[in-house]
């Protein structure tokens, strides 16, 4: 039973690690938070301006 659970996780995580090294993935997480940062700044503005 360990070794099932342990080969499961080992795919898993193997898996999800050549998802977040793929280049592609990096530039969509980047231009998400380059988003999320101009969003947050202009809600500021916008509040402080009223």
């Amino acid at each position: 039973m360990r070794f099932f659970l342990k080969r499961i996780t080992l795919a898993l995580y193997d898996s999800l690690e050549r998802l977040w090294t793929n280049k592609r993935t990096e530039r969509f997480i980047a231009n998400i938070l380059i988003m999320v940062f101009l969003g947050s700044i202009s809600l500021i503005e916008l509040n402080r301006n009223g």
